[in-house]
Order: C-alpha cells, then sequence, then structure tokens
C-alpha cells in the first residue's frame, strides 16, 4: 500500500464521493414530501394563518422536482394519452398559488354544486382540503348561475358568469376517437352545453374551438372510449399551448 499510485488512490476517493452525493441527491427527493408538511407546521407554530402556510407549501411544492400546477391529485405533465383522472379547480378559481392560500376551505362550493361535481382534497398531492373537479367521474354543468363562484366566502373562486368560464381546454384524440373506424359516435359534440362555439363536427373529425370551449369536461366523461378520446387540458397545466 505504500508504493500505491497517487493518482490510483485519488480516482478511487472521488469514485466513492460521487456515489455519496448521488445518494443524498436520491435522499433529498425523498424528504421533500416530508419537508412541505413540516414547512406548514413550523408555519403555524410561528401564528401564520392555516391559508398563508397552505400557499408557502404550494409554493415550496411548486419549485421542486415534483411540480404540478393544477393538478392536486394526480402528478406529472398532463398528457392526451394518458390514462390518469384529469382534475381541475372550480370556476373563478385564482390562480393556483394564489387560490390555495386564499380559499378558507368552509366547503360552501361544495354544498351548492347542484351535481355534486366538487370535491375536496384530504389525499391528494397537497392534502390541505382545498377544493377540485375530478371530471371522468363528475364534471361541471355549467349551471346557469355558477353556484360555487357566488357561494366563495374568501375569494378564492371569483365570481364568475357561465360564458366567462374557463376551467381548461378540450384536445381531441383523432387515433383514440371510435369516428376514425367509421363508428358514428356523436356523444362529445351532443352532450357539450356550449355548443357548436365550443366543439363542433368537420365530417369525420371533431373540431374544438379553443375560444369557446370552457373545459367542463361533459365531452370528456361522455366518450366512451379508453383511453379517453377527448380530454381537458387544465387552464394552469400547460398555459398559452392548447389554443385559448
Amino acid at each position: 500500500m505504500a508504493n500505491e499510485d497517487p493518482d490510483k488512490s485519488i480516482r478511487r476517493r472521488d469514485f466513492f464521493r460521487r456515489g455519496i452525493l448521488e445518494l443524498f441527491k436520491h435522499a433529498d427527493k425523498a424528504i421533500e414530501p416530508v419537508k412541505r408538511v413540516a414547512q406548514q407546521f413550523d408555519a403555524l407554530d410561528r401564528g401564520i394563518g392555516a391559508g398563508a402556510a397552505a400557499a408557502a407549501s404550494a409554493s415550496s411544492y411548486s419549485n421542486s422536482s415534483y411540480a404540478s400546477p393544477s393538478m392536486p391529485v394526480s402528478p406529472g405533465p398532463w398528457s392526451a394519452y394518458s390514462t390518469e383522472p384529469v382534475y381541475v379547480r372550480p370556476p373563478g378559481a385564482q390562480p393556483e398559488a394564489q387560490f390555495v392560500g386564499q380559499c378558507c376551505r368552509s366547503q360552501q362550493c361544495v354544498n351548492v354544486c347542484p351535481v355534486q361535481a366538487i370535491k375536496i382534497d384530504y389525499s391528494g398531492i397537497f392534502m390541505n382540503g382545498n377544493p377540485y373537479i375530478d371530471i371522468d367521474s363528475q364534471p361541471c354543468v355549467m349551471c346557469q348561475d355558477i353556484l360555487c363562484t357566488r357561494n366563495c366566502p374568501s375569494g378564492a373562486l371569483q365570481f364568475t358568469e357561465a360564458a366567462a368560464v374557463k376551467l381548461g381546454t378540450a384536445i381531441w384524440n383523432e387515433s383514440l376517437c371510435k369516428r376514425t373506424t367509421g363508428d358514428d359516435c356523436q356523444l362529445c359534440v351532443e352532450k357539450c352545453p356550449v355548443g357548436k362555439t365550443a366543439i363542433e363536427f368537420d365530417e369525420r373529425r371533431v373540431v374544438v374551438h379553443g375560444e369557446g370551449c370552457t373545459g367542463c369536461g361533459v365531452c370528456q366523461h361522455a366518450c366512451p372510449t379508453w383511453p379517453k378520446a377527448i380530454k381537458i387540458c387544465p387552464r394552469d397545466e400547460s398555459p398559452g399551448s392548447y389554443g385559448t
């Protein structure tokens, strides 16, 4: 050992040093969810309100490698081919970070929704009790008065007329659609509460008009294929990339 090549010894130490650094890098990712929960408790201990604590946690989350700005339960980038559920915020929701911090979790939006489309996120990524809509379970039906926005006590949901609702935009996947194989399925167009200003047929193709589509999800909910041939891209998931 006394005659060992110094360069070889240095290379060995460098190998182990890089291995240890790699180990700590993965450990840091694994501990990130624990760090976010600890931040919320620390903020509460220091007298910061629950809403502000949740906003701080959401801000930390959005800067992590797991960030997903608009889907409170299902992480990862949106994909028209994905079989993962699509989650959106209720009508009139403020931008995500502001919404999470401002929502007082009164559940008034849940109570007044005529079709019980709005659920509370108790078991998802954030686990902070904020409302969301699971489109495959029950889409927003664009009720005449948009009652959730009229009854929100905190302003996290801003009062919104039906014509101004924008939860996202429908994306049609031709390769998955029954019409591509000769079937005359018309459910997505027939069920749309908005009508031709949002979606219509061009011969056998489905055409979604980004400016008219509200992202309510009725078309996705009605679509009989799996994976869905038409899906909602949530409003904040990929800003500006889907024709809005």
